[in-house]
């Protein structure tokens, strides 16, 4: 009786384990959660079988998604390229949608759809930033259409996104289909929490995060990119301000190679606007997306400012 207990006991706490090691993954966007995914979407009701999910992780179908004619290009026009990881996706606690029909449109494999959360060509299923971005670009008077380009995955160290890593490639196939019509107007990275958790140093995350760079320019992309400070996930190990990524990040700013400092999220959004302590809850969004248009507004003005317009 004794031993029965005890092995439903071991079981038990394997089970209860198991379960919370998948809930705090499943939270970061790593694995095991897109493979679950995966498997759940193969056993969805006909109606929802329409979400797809590669092997990278990025949402390529959902329901009620249809195309529509992409907006044209021009000084109007903002094309906001957003990389990195799960708070550059689809991970946000807050849905957003377009106030403003066809003119927010969200890009990817070519087409485009009116931009509603989630979006296509990044991970999770949930809320993002970008579509609330947008609406606040347009309703200041910036700009009167805006694509949003959206291609982070959750969960990933920026050794991926570096020449040799599997993302990189990715970036770069997608931006080969990308500008023949659209130059990105702003490039913004979002990322940090994992190399912070798992240790990497400044020199190293400097190192690939500046070779990720040379392949932007090297496709010829001219555009800005805003480095927002991210190591903040308080499921994870014990943070402090001043680690190594957080270091790394504070130290990229060059404006000979077009890098300029975006949001400080760790500062400014907290744990209690976060909706698992990680990913950006709806006062989250609202807090970053007003600090990101504030950045998008001020290098716009400054830039227009030194080419005297």
């Amino acid at each position: 009786m004794i031993a029965k207990f005890v092995r439903f006991a071991v079981v038990a706490l394997v089970v209860v384990l198991a379960f919370l090691y998948g809930a705090v993954r499943d939270h970061q966007g790593q694995w095991p959660a897109n493979p679950i995914r995966r498997f759940e979407a193969e056993w969805r009701t006909p109606a929802e079988r329409r979400i797809e999910i590669d092997n990278l992780g990025r949402l390529v179908a959902y329901p009620h998604k249809s195309d529509v004619a992409c907006p044209a290009a021009g000084p109007r026009t903002a094309v906001i390229l957003a990389i990195g990881q799960s708070n550059a996706s689809n991970e946000a606690g807050e849905r957003g949608k377009s106030h403003h029909g066809a003119n927010i449109v969200s890009w990817f494999e070519g087409k485009c759809q009116i931009a509603e959360s989630p979006l296509l060509g990044t991970s999770g299923e949930r809320g993002e930033s970008w579509t609330t971005l947008a609406n606040k670009l347009i309703e200041a008077g910036a700009y009167d259409k805006v694509v949003i380009v959206p291609l982070a995955i959750g969960g990933t160290k920026v050794e991926r996104w570096a020449p040799g890593g599997n993302l990189f490639a990715m970036l770069m196939q997608q931006l080969d289909k990308l500008t023949p019509t659209y130059q990105p107007t702003h490039i913004v990275w979002v990322q940090g929490e994992e190399d912070r958790s798992q240790g990497t140093d400044t020199a190293a995350y400097r190192q690939r995060f500046l070779g990720l760079v040379d392949g932007l320019r090297g496709k010829g992309l001219r555009a800005p990119i805003f480095v927002t400070r991210a190591t903040f996930c308080e499921p994870d190990s014990p943070w402090v301000r001043e680690n190594p990524v957080g270091i790394a990040l504070d130290q990229m700013p060059d404006p000979t190679k077009g890098i300029y400092a975006g949001v400080d999220t760790d500062r400014l959004i907290s744990a209690e606007d976060r909706m698992d302590g990680c990913h950006f809850g709806g006062r989250g969004v609202a807090i970053f997306t007003d600090a990101m248009k504030d950045v998008i507004l001020a290098w716009d003005g400054a830039n227009r400012e030194q080419k005297g317009q």
